[in-house]
């Protein structure tokens, strides 16, 4: 029989959690009897108190992962690598319980979501009638957020977790930036407002989902 080949030397996993105090991003499987080391949370923070540079050190594992999460959104996966690189910069990784609201209609914006795993159901209270309209599923490799960002107004529904969630987030301050480091998801990023603000028409009426239309003329885009 052939004699297998030892495990990869010096490959670190599980740092995201760490790093970002979130839960697992991914699952680790041994294809076979493997050794490995690991260090709980608390030792970790012991660790990066002692040696805060340690911190420095993983960054560009973390940025790695988060670009390489990225690639699997359709909304980024056509990015060259290096502008996925620095979009990853901008996001940090959350987690969300089922039953927890992942935005709250009408609350102030706090940037974009992208669910990379776990549902949440979307529901908006119609201005007019001041009914609870349910609006569908997102599904994970979903952007979330977006209509708020494009109109420059509050939170336009209700996201709630029906299962436990993790997303990539990113502050409203970095989405400021986010069209001068990737200009090119600024037509992906209208049109799927457009499509999303039309279907919450076509359910509640249009003076019941009271959201403004997106406005795609140069002006509108370069305040983007």
């Amino acid at each position: 029989p052939s004699t297998p080949l030892p495990p990869p030397q010096n490959q670190v996993f599980g740092e995201i959690a760490l790093l970002e105090e979130t839960t697992r991003t991914a699952s680790a499987t041994a294809f076979e009897p493997s050794l490995v080391l690991s260090i709980t949370m608390e030792k970790f923070r012991s660790l990066t108190q002692v040696f805060p540079e340690f911190t420095d050190i993983m960054e560009p594992l973390l940025r790695e992962r988060t670009s390489n999460t990225l690639k699997t959104f359709p909304m980024f996966s056509d990015l060259a690598k290096e502008t996925r690189d620095l979009v990853g910069e901008m996001l940090q990784f959350n987690s969300f319980p089922k039953g927890m609201n992942v935005m709250t209609d009408g609350m102030k914006d706090d940037g974009l979501h992208l669910l990379i795993d776990g549902q949440v159901e979307v529901t908006k209270i119609g201005a007019e009638d001041g009914k609870t309209y349910e609006l569908g599923v997102v599904e994970k490799g979903s952007t979330i957020g977006e209509l708020s960002l494009l109109a420059g107004i509050n939170r336009t529904a209700t996201l709630t977790a029906l299962e436990p969630c993790r997303t990539l987030s990113m502050s409203q301050v970095n989405c400021r930036a986010l069209f001068s480091v990737a200009p090119e998801l600024m037509d992906k990023m209208v049109d799927l407002g457009r499509e999303r603000r039309q279907k919450t028409v076509e359910a509640m009426g249009e003076a019941n989902a009271n959201i403004p239309r997106i406005d795609e003329t140069k002006e509108s885009k370069l305040r983007l």
